[in-house]
């Protein structure tokens, strides 16, 4: 994940404008190695917890339950925000039953994201769509373009139906 996520965003970094926002979830357990990835091409911001609300399965017996996610935010150039709020976001994430990929994010999540950061007819890149959340959470947003990237074709074709159909 590491290497594909560096390739990602060297080519991101050539491709988009000189003032542009990132936001790349991740995990505490791997926070440092993408840290350095990230650092290598963006200026670090914030580190933004999300609080999902209550915590996964994972070991029940000798670990605290984890329920909260990482989310690093990263400029090129200096690009101001709409908007100032808290670096801590409380979303419940989404049920079992309603996820269609393992990391499936809910697109209120997202939509705070773009509230803080998108401005009318910015294209918004999603190089890891997976489950189609930051494309579905821009087009009920609006006044948004947006490109989203899947490798694996069945989760592509997924994320297509839930976003509603568009390729």
């Amino acid at each position: 994940a590491l290497d594909l996520t560096d390739k990602a965003l060297e080519i991101l970094n050539r491709k988009t404008k000189a003032d542009a926002h990132f936001y790349i979830f991740t995990s505490w357990k791997v926070y440092s190695e993408f840290k350095e990835v990230v650092e290598k091409y963006f200026d670090i911001k914030n580190m933004i917890v999300w609080d999902k609300g209550n915590h996964g399965a994972g070991d029940l017996e000798t670990s605290w339950g984890n329920r909260h996610e990482l989310v690093i935010f990263a400029t090129k150039g200096n690009r101001k925000l709409n908007k100032r709020k808290a670096d801590i976001l409380q979303i419940s994430k989404l049920s079992s039953s309603e996820m269609i990929h393992p990391t499936h994010k809910p697109t209120d999540i997202i939509k705070e994201l773009i509230e803080v950061s998108s401005r009318p007819k910015d294209t918004v890149i999603d190089p890891f769509m997976g489950s189609g959340s930051t494309i579905k959470a821009v087009k009920e947003y609006g006044d948004l373009n947006y490109i989203g990237i899947e490798l694996d074709k069945e989760r592509f074709d997924k994320a297509v139906s839930y976003i509603g159909g568009e390729r």
